[in-house]
């Protein structure tokens, strides 16, 4: 019986993910890698994204460190996230305009922030996201 429920309750949080629009719905986006655009290299780099309606959070270090990006607009529609698509959220960090955008090609989804300090990006990262989760 147990096993039952827990297959059934996997199956109703897969599905409710697969409707979930990025701007409305809270997600959690888990990192398993990360392209630094600066010198090149590509590494294994464990995070989390969490996004809800005005905010994106970036927790890294189990929880030890958190950036938080306020949200001030959005360019593009992406109402599906288990479908492809994507959208780029304006954002403010710490007074520095800047963007995150959320991409889904088939299997590969990517989030690059590029953050704005003194005419550069500040984050030039390109994350590589192994799951989303409703929380």
């Amino acid at each position: 019986m147990k096993r039952i429920y827990l297959i059934l309750t996997i199956l109703v949080q897969a599905a409710w993910v697969e409707g979930q629009s990025l701007t409305s719905a809270q997600l959690t986006w888990t990192s398993s890698g990360m392209y630094n655009k600066t010198n090149q290299e590509t590494v294994a780099y464990g995070c989390t994204f969490e996004t809800g309606p005005g905010v994106v959070k970036w927790i890294q270090k189990g929880g030890a460190v958190v950036y938080e990006f306020t949200v001030t607009g959005a360019r593009g529609s992406w109402q599906n996230v288990a479908e492809d698509g994507e959208l780029t959220l304006d954002v403010t960090f710490r007074g520095q305009p800047g963007t995150i955008r959320f991409a889904r090609s088939g299997s590969s989804i990517t989030i690059e922030p590029d953050i704005q300090k003194d005419g550069q990006n500040s984050m030039p990262f390109r994350f590589t996201i192994s799951a989303i989760n409703s929380r």
